[in-house]
């Protein structure tokens, strides 16, 4: 039986207000975030994950407001990256829900660690130890810790067993396999989730978050559970049907620094972007891989009434966060 999640049963870590917010087309404003959450909060799923506080001060309000209001037993999360700022943030946003659970994550796969972080494997394990422990001082022993090793389908499997392991011992109350490109089959990514359910889940509840680039996402999770998984992190549909003057779509070649030579040029997939139902269009054409591509509207037309939304660029981050 995995520790806070009673035999038989799994817990619904619901993240349409964080991730499902990262979709085409998804932008809510605080107030429509809360009003979401009453939703939610209605369907009785077990963890609403808010947001993330520290990417800009709306975020904050809507997940702060989200967690005074939600009562009941249902639990508030916030997501912070294990980088200064982002745990503090997140715990002065969720220190006033009824249920706190902090998720604090740190990317281990190698190529994010060189290409992404710009860290070795031992920095990343300090950090993700530092702020597991931090975030367990401040909120107390009854809290629930999360903490997710982003890109953990790619990351060395050993390696990913060592991180598991030092964050249990540090405070983590959850720890959380996301596949985050989309890349585990479902028979690969069950026996990944057993050996992690096998090493911490006497210590832990084992959760996965599976995304759905090659439409495996909910097979991913099945076998998962069937592993010993027993918190499935999930999206719903509580944001289809809004108006199209209140959708915007965002196109996105990734922030990182350095060639851009990978990527899909603009021309081959306008068409397929203009058939999104979208009221707005914000399409990164600023950075210089891509800022030739503008001439392309030159002979593009918009849906009527629709708006073009330049982009921009930035470095303050070194995660995406669609504007």
């Amino acid at each position: 039986m995995s520790p806070g999640v009673p035999s038989g049963t799994v817990r619904i870590f619901d993240t349409t207000l964080r991730d499902g917010e990262q979709a085409p087309g998804a932008g809510l404003t605080a107030a429509e975030k809360l009003e979401v959450a009453r939703q939610l909060a209605r369907l009785r799923v077990d963890v609403i994950e808010a947001g993330f506080p520290a990417a800009s001060p709306g975020d904050f309000e809507a997940v702060q407001r989200i967690a005074r209001e939600t009562k009941g037993g249902v639990a508030v999360a916030a997501l912070a990256r294990c980088r200064d700022g982002d745990p503090q943030r997140a715990i002065e946003a969720i220190r006033v829900a009824e249920r706190p659970h902090l998720h604090v994550f740190i990317a281990t796969s190698d190529i994010h660690l060189a290409h992404k972080l710009r860290m070795t494997r031992e920095q990343a394990l300090a950090e993700a130890r530092r702020w597991v422990s931090h975030g367990r001082e401040r909120l107390g022993q009854d809290v629930e810790i999360e903490f997710s090793a982003e890109d953990a389908s790619r990351t060395d499997p050993d390696f990913l067993l060592q991180v598991y392991g030092a964050v249990v011992e540090a405070g983590a109350s959850t720890v959380n396999i996301p596949d985050t490109v989309g890349y585990a089959i479902p028979a690969e990514f069950g026996e990944l989730v057993g050996r992690v359910v096998a090493l911490v889940g006497r210590d832990a509840t084992v959760s996965v978050h599976c995304h759905n680039d090659l439409g495996l996402a909910t097979a991913n999770t099945l076998a998962a559970v069937q592993a010993g998984a027993r918190q499935v992190e999930v999206t719903n549909h509580a944001i289809a049907g809004l108006p199209r003057e209140r959708i915007r779509y965002h196109v996105c070649w990734g922030s990182w620094p350095g060639p851009h030579s990978s990527d899909v040029p603009f021309k081959d997939i306008a068409d397929l972007i203009l058939r999104v139902r979208a009221g707005a269009y914000s399409i990164e054409l600023a950075n210089p891989r891509h800022e030739h591509e503008w001439r392309l509207w030159e002979h593009l037309k918009l849906p009527d009434d629709a708006i073009l939304i330049p982009g921009v660029i930035s470095h303050a981050t070194n995660i995406v966060e669609h504007p």
